[in-house]
């Protein structure tokens, strides 16, 4: 991949990234408190269940802070800052997580996988010394 295919796939994750979390932070998509609780009680059964009750509790932080978190890294993705891969491995945790948490109650999430391959692949660009 060449650095400008590199600077692309970056700028097109960012912008996803940043669209996501404007309209998670506002509320403009789904319902996400009835998805923390649909998923919270499919996860009741499992080690995943307690952290998931205090997740349902405050919802309205966990929501606001993870749209805060999308856009932000999206933000630093777009402009292409120095700290760019580390906002890609954050991203990283954070689509892991989510994938973590809502597997069981919607199975489509797992289609996030394709995001997190080209994540890995930006950093996979990163750590092979080539400069973006």
């Amino acid at each position: 991949m060449s650095t400008y295919q590199h600077l692309i796939l970056q700028r097109v994750i960012g912008v996803i990234f940043t669209l996501a979390g404007f309209i998670n932070f506002f509320g403009f998509g789904e319902d996400a408190s009835a998805i923390l609780i649909t998923a919270a009680q499919s996860l009741n059964d499992t080690r995943l269940g307690g952290l998931m009750q205090l997740v349902v509790k405050f919802d309205w932080w966990a929501i606001r802070f993870a749209g805060a978190f999308m856009f932000t890294t999206g933000i630093i993705q777009i402009l292409n800052l120095r700290f760019a891969s580390l906002a890609g491995v954050a991203q990283l945790c954070l689509i892991t997580g989510f994938i973590a948490i809502l597997h069981r109650a919607y199975p489509e999430v797992i289609f996030d996988g394709f995001l997190i391959i080209a994540i890995a692949a930006l950093l996979t660009h990163t750590r092979t010394g080539i400069p973006a």
